[in-house]
């Protein structure tokens, strides 16, 4: 069979709605059939067949039968569209397993060969019900569990409250992210069927952090740029000329942002930067490097909000994720191939890195990093800039009945373990979407395509339930006397722990971290054994000769 079949037959100038009126006309005596085919403009002899029953519609289809009925393939199409909204899309070898099932299971009589469709049914069953293969975005169950449009409400409430007649300028997001040293997004143009190759001067797996940060009218911080390193030495800072004003740079073992760094950064950079009319409201994730309590502290005496963003929703609730970061690292690719370019085979060095962070960073356009701020709902305030297919789909549930009603609704957790305990619970659960929705009635047929498809999906979990501590709420304002009051007691905690013993030598306290050796069992003193002590001891003569050394006395 062709599979790009083009039919040389032009269509008809008529739709089959005009048809079945002209038909209704001649038979109701309105028009006869010589005036209805030239008013309608279809042909006597198809409108005289149909007029008199001589023939009806073969298909609907415009052509020969499909293998499987219409309204098969349409419930079959709305299974899988479904499946994929709650994540759990079906591959082509699962939907033609499926398909097989259902036919052997119900008797239908099919041109499949053993029951197994083929290639070019499948590219028609696409074409038909609006599907394509693609490949999925992976999401982790965390995040897929955090998007809680109760824990977003929440977070828009406390948003409302401390952005509430602020200026644009007081509103200011920061995040980290890494740049890699041989970035491979940039494209490049060759001759087809043949691959295409880039030298660089390393494997391309070293990265550097990079900590920025904006305000909602445009305006920008001065980046951090962390280092892997104990020390920041004088040739790994940028150029003057070219250096981003009030650039800062840092050095830890892993490259990665830390506490210390954080609030380091706070108080000599950010604090210095800000407008001096306060109150200033700081939004960020609540990476644990993020809020301790000596910056919490110096941000309650600045008159600095800091607002913590729910876990797991900086995709969705992050300004500078949302639409800064994107564009900047294609510019920095687009820097860093033009540089390998010039300098075949040479590693980039840490200074000419901070000087294209530099360059990009103050290209960066203002409007971006204001789109940012309205795409996350900040600035202006927008509460409802989530779409509602990025929700969880059971929460939206539970969030949209408890709008409707004050009726006592499932839990966070309780809905989760509905969704986790198979298709028993689906099968009364479902989502509008889906054509089970309509038969709640009736019973499924051992043979539908629903049971097919959730064989797929049916969760083995444990019967162990496990206790769980609240530790913090998802969004809050960190610098609250709640959250500070918190701090203090965790810290308070920490400091009660029994500390590792500690020997006085008499000059420095060293800690003692060693774990108690074994006492050796002593050998037996066997002739052999004397003799080689007897051996090594010193001559009398030698005493006098040799200078003694002095004892080494070991403290640990």
């Amino acid at each position: 069979m062709v599979r790009h079949y083009v039919k040389k037959r032009l269509p008809a100038a008529y739709t089959k709605e005009t048809l079945l009126e002209a038909v209704q006309a001649v038979r109701s005596k309105r028009f006869t059939l010589y005036s209805a085919a030239k008013y309608y403009k279809i042909p006597k002899t198809t409108l005289c067949n149909r007029v008199h029953g001589k023939r009806g519609v073969k298909s609907s289809t415009g052509g020969r039968p499909t293998a499987l009925p219409l309204e098969v393939e349409a419930r079959l199409a709305t299974n899988i569209k479904t499946m994929e909204k709650w994540g759990f899309g079906l591959s082509k070898p699962e939907i033609v397993s499926a398909i097989e099932q259902h036919v052997k299971k119900t008797g239908l009589k099919t041109p499949f060969k053993d029951s197994v469709p083929g290639d070019d049914f499948f590219v028609n069953f696409k074409r038909r019900n609006q599907l394509s293969q693609k490949k999925p975005q992976a999401v982790e169950v965390a995040r897929k569990q955090c998007v809680d449009p109760f824990a977003i409400a929440d977070y828009f409430e406390l948003l409302k409250e401390v952005t509430q007649h602020l200026p644009p300028d007081r509103i200011y997001n920061m995040d980290e992210t890494s740049f890699c040293l041989d970035p491979s997004r940039v494209l490049v143009v060759g001759e087809k069927g043949k691959a295409a190759h880039r030298v660089t001067a390393g494997p391309g797996r070293e990265n550097y952090s990079v900590l920025m940060g904006a305000n909602a009218a445009g305006d920008k911080l001065p980046p951090l740029i962390i280092f892997k390193a104990k020390n920041v030495w004088d040739s790994w800072l940028a150029d003057k000329k070219i250096e981003y004003p009030g650039m800062s740079y840092a050095a830890t073992p892993n490259g990665w942002m830390d506490t210390e760094t954080f609030t380091n950064y706070f108080r000599s950079t950010f604090l210095k930067s800000i407008p001096k009319t306060r109150p200033v409201v700081l939004i960020y994730d609540g990476h644990s490097s993020h809020t301790s309590l000596e910056l919490v502290e110096q941000a309650l005496q600045e008159n600095v909000v800091i607002l913590k963003l729910p876990p797991h929703t900086s995709h969705l609730l992050q300004p500078m994720d949302l639409s800064v970061f994107k564009p900047l690292k294609q510019k920095y690719d687009d820097a860093i191939v033009k540089w390998q370019r010039k300098n075949y085979g040479i590693k980039l060095n840490k200074s000419t890195f901070a000087g294209i962070i530099s360059d990009v960073w103050t290209q960066c356009n203002q409007e971006i990093i204001k789109h940012g701020f309205r795409k996350a709902g900040i600035y202006p305030f927008c509460a409802d800039v989530i779409p509602q297919d990025k929700y969880d789909p059971w929460a939206l549930k539970r969030f949209q009945l408890s709008r409707l009603s004050n009726a006592a609704v499932p839990s966070a957790e309780e809905s989760w373990d509905l969704f986790e305990a198979g298709p028993s619970n689906l099968d009364y659960q479902a989502p509008k979407e889906s054509v089970m929705s309509d038969q709640k009635n009736a019973p499924f047929d051992e043979n539908s395509f629903e049971l097919i498809l959730l064989e797929h999906v049916k969760q083995n979990r444990s019967t162990q339930n496990v206790k769980k501590r609240k530790v913090c709420p998802g969004a809050e304002v960190i610098t609250s006397e709640e959250a500070i009051q918190r701090m203090r007691n965790s810290v308070k905690q920490e400091k009660i722990r029994p500390l590792p013993k500690v020997l006085d030598t008499g000059q420095h306290d060293i800690v003692d971290n060693t774990k108690p050796t074994r006492a050796k069992k002593p050998k037996k003193a066997t002739p052999k054994l004397i003799k080689r002590k007897l051996d090594n001891l010193p001559h009398p003569s030698d005493e006098e000769t040799k200078p003694t050394k002095p004892k080494k006395k070991r403290l640990i």
